[in-house]
């Protein structure tokens, strides 16, 4: 089994300038948003993917090969559902496009919306923001999560063309 402890190990030198990495069973004070990328990158590498993440964070936080050797790219925005703001999901302006996925993920719960890009877009709740400086949010609903309920820890998606 491959923890955040291991992600470290073999791939320190992506992010140890920041030194924002999780250590599994340890209280933490890291940001919330490295700690809901690192949880589910372990996610995926138990589920047998192989995963690419950048040196800089540029709005993908990962790359994923799929079983035909095409590519997903994944941005992964993490909150806590219980604070005030913690259904709100917020991401800089993009082109949606077919291999790119945003992850919704609740840290109190671990789960993982994984998301098309034009599914994500359909739902911005503030599109008509015309500045690129202002992100676009998806409030997750529950009336959303039973809508998105396919894409509920749904990692095959990822897998598959």
């Amino acid at each position: 089994m491959i923890s955040a402890e291991t992600l470290y190990a073999d791939k320190n030198n992506l992010k140890i300038a920041r030194n924002e990495w999780v250590t599994s069973g340890v209280e933490e004070t890291r940001p919330l948003g490295t700690r809901g990328e690192l949880k589910f990158f372990e996610r995926l590498l138990k589920e047998g993917f192989e995963v690419y993440t950048p040196i800089f964070d540029f709005g993908i936080d990962c790359i994923v090969r799929t079983k035909t050797g095409r590519f997903r790219e994944v941005q992964v925005k993490t909150r806590d559902s219980s604070t005030k703001s913690g259904r709100d999901f917020d991401v800089k302006q993009f082109k949606p496009r077919e291999n790119y996925f945003i992850v919704c993920h609740f840290a109190d719960t671990d789960d993982f919306w994984i998301v098309p890009s034009e599914i994500f877009l359909e739902n911005v709740i503030n599109k008509e923001e015309e500045d690129a400086k202002i992100p676009w949010r998806v409030h997750l609903s529950d009336k959303l999560m039973n809508e998105w309920k396919m894409y509920k820890n749904n990692f095959d998606q990822l897998r598959h063309e």
